[in-house]
């Protein structure tokens, strides 16, 4: 699970959203991981962290055991126009560069 503290009542506000026509997209900060899919036949996309990175879901880990992985810093660009929307992701420097967490 990626996101252990999750959005306090986040399935009621999926139920909210579902099936209405004017919501397209959900873009979704804070995951320190690029994901993308759909949920309730909503499109959604997050980002990598301009941090750390957290690691791919599998094989499991929490909070205990985390560790980041060793992937470079993103920020995203989002370009919306028209009915089109882009989401770019852009690495700005290489992993070394990034911050790692302290063993501390």
């Amino acid at each position: 699970m990626q996101d252990q503290d999750r959005m306090e009542n986040g399935l009621a506000f999926l139920d909210l959203l579902e099936g209405r026509k004017n919501i397209k997209h959900l873009f979704i900060g804070h995951v320190h991981r690029p994901i993308c899919g759909t949920i309730k036949g909503i499109l959604f996309a997050t980002m990598r962290s301009i941090l750390y990175q957290a690691p791919a879901p599998q094989p499991e880990w929490d909070s205990d055991n985390f560790k980041p992985s060793q992937e470079a810093p993103n920020f995203g660009v989002l370009t919306i126009a028209n009915s089109d929307v882009i989401l770019q992701y852009i690495q700005f420097c290489d992993y070394e560069f990034g911050v790692e967490l302290s063993d501390q």
